[in-house]
């Protein structure tokens, strides 16, 4: 089998599972540098309490909702329009942008139509590199520094 591509219905298979795998990832991350972001408010435990409620629904499941870029954006506009703008700035109609909404639309088409994405393996490694400019670009608009963002 080496050398030669797998049965297509194995591959979808395995492109299911990575995209689905993929966004909760992404969702974690996120969330984390969320969660980074608001802990330099100090040591004020009852608004650090508030905030992680908030964060979290009752169940303590993510509450950021979706995650498209665009969306990522609206998350970043909570901090600030300047926030917001300096994301837009640096992802906007971009090739990490292309790619890390197919892996979003991927797995929404699987969890929420379910479907199998059109996406191919070699489509789903390119998708993955390109995408992980997302999250960097949104720890930056958030403000982390290089530190912060290497210890995600």
């Amino acid at each position: 089998m080496l050398g030669k591509a797998p049965p297509p219905e194995l591959e979808s298979y395995l492109v299911s599972y990575l995209l689905i795998i993929t966004y909760a990832q992404y969702e974690e991350i996120v969330q984390k540098i969320v969660e980074k972001r608001v802990a330099r408010i100090g040591p004020d435990r009852e608004l650090h309490a508030f905030t992680s409620s908030y964060l979290r629904n009752k169940k303590n499941e993510r509450r950021l909702g979706k995650i498209y870029v665009r969306d990522l954006g609206e998350i970043l506009g909570r901090f600030g329009k300047p926030c917001k703008a300096k994301f837009v700035a640096e992802v906007a109609n971009s090739v990490p942008q292309t790619q890390w909404d197919s892996i979003v639309t991927g797995r929404h088409i699987i969890a929420h139509q379910g479907a199998q994405p059109s996406m191919r393996f070699p489509d789903f490694e390119t998708a993955y590199a390109k995408s992980q400019q997302i999250l960097n670009a949104f720890a930056r608009a958030c403000g982390l520094t290089a530190q912060e963002r290497g210890e995600l």
